[in-house]
Order: C-alpha cells, then structure tokens, then sequence
C-alpha cells in the first residue's frame, strides 16, 4: 500500500504552538479533506489579537464540523485511520504539536509518520516562499485552517513537478 500524503494547518489561540487548539484542516494529495473547528478547550479572552482579527472571522460555524475536542479528535483519528499510511506534511512545528496533543493516544493506533518541510537551499526555501504567496494573492481566507492546508499541498506539489 502506498503512503497517502496529508498536509496539515492548524489554527490556535496565540502566535506559537503553546495556545489551544481552535481548527484543524488536512487535505490529501489526491484531493480529500477534514476540518473541525473545536467548540471547547479554548476561549476568545486567550486569543491574541492577531487570532480575533484574522482567524476567529474566518471559522465556519459549521455544525457539522463544529465539535468538542473529544469528538473531534475521534473524527480525526477514524478520517486518518480510513486513509491506511500516512504521511502528515506541515510547514510549522506547531502544527505537529497541536495535532498531536488532540489526538493523545489515538495517534499511537495510526500509521503516521510525519515530515516538517525543509528545503535543500536557501534558493528553494524562497521559492516556496514565492508559490505560497502566489497561492494566497487571491484567497480571502488565508488563516482558515482548511484553505492553508489546501494552498500548503498545492504549493508543495506544484515545487515538485
């Protein structure tokens, strides 16, 4: 069976990975998705002022991914678990982190390895750099959490070919 490839963003109350958890978005390389916005485990006084103004407007309310931690982290684990070997790709080591802590134990039942993106040299990183920001020209939601996850596959797999 072949490694399916999930890239990751999270969104989280503080500008480093020490905040609480508020979404999660993965998109796979062949184009399914999972989101949940947490409706529990944190709260608007402890998000910076970058996160009220940039991330909280973007969360979709959505009641069919709007869930508490636990029941998200047990959608997650199935979604991840329904796709066999994976390969989580995040551009953030809080991301990892985040994804981890909601999981808990539930990760050590998943076939996950995982891959922080790092470039070979300094011209590639700028070159990523570059396809990201070309990516979100035009994308009024950068920061939601799925569209990251979306815009990161995208600029991966188009550095690639």
């Amino acid at each position: 069976m072949m490694t399916m490839r999930v890239f990751l963003d999270t969104e989280f109350s503080s500008n480093f990975g020490d905040g609480d958890l508020i979404s999660v978005g993965l998109a796979t390389e062949d184009g399914r998705e999972f989101y949940a916005e947490l409706s529990d485990g944190w709260c608007v006084e402890d998000c910076t002022s970058f996160v009220r103004s940039a991330v909280l407007p973007l969360l979709d309310h959505n009641p069919s991914t709007t869930m508490k931690t636990n029941d998200a982290a047990d959608a997650l684990a199935a979604w991840l678990d329904g796709l066999g070997d994976v390969e989580i790709v995040f551009d953030a080591c809080d991301d990892e982190q985040l994804i981890k802590r909601l999981l808990d134990e539930r990760v050590e039942n998943l076939s996950i390895s995982w891959r922080y993106l790092s470039w070979s040299s300094g011209a590639d990183a700028l070159d990523y750099d570059r396809r990201i920001e070309e990516l979100f020209e035009n994308e009024p939601r950068r920061h939601h959490a799925l569209v990251d996850a979306r815009v990161l596959r995208d600029a991966v797999m188009g550095f690639e070919s």
